[in-house]
């Protein structure tokens, strides 16, 4: 599921769970304008970083978005950074996987 997908699902289940109609968001949404009241948005910024495992705000010079498009911009640039941080150096293998299929061996 990509970022966007991800996002866009979670955003319905609090919206849900808030008994608030879930209305599609196009990019140039204000948050504020999502439906979405400030406890909601904190249990969804809460289930995005268990989701992807990386915490947005955790920098201080981390701007909170506020629109859609600058919230799901936001999550696919740190989930892009996260996985280059965690990706093995090209060429190099990782422990226990065969070199043709990237299986792990027995």
């Amino acid at each position: 599921m990509s970022v966007r997908s991800t996002i866009v699902s979670q955003f319905e289940q609090v919206a849900s769970m808030s008994g608030i109609p879930f209305v599609p968001l196009a990019d140039d949404v204000p948050l504020q304008n999502s439906g979405i009241d400030s406890l909601g948005i904190a249990v969804l910024l809460t289930r995005l970083e268990d989701e992807f495992g990386v915490y947005a705000f955790t920098d201080a010079e981390e701007e909170f978005p506020v629109t859609f498009g600058d919230l799901v911009r936001l999550y696919e640039r740190l989930v892009n950074e996260e996985r280059l941080a965690t990706e093995p150096p090209h060429g190099e293998r990782i422990t226990g996987q065969t070199p043709s299929t990237g299986l792990t061996s027995r």
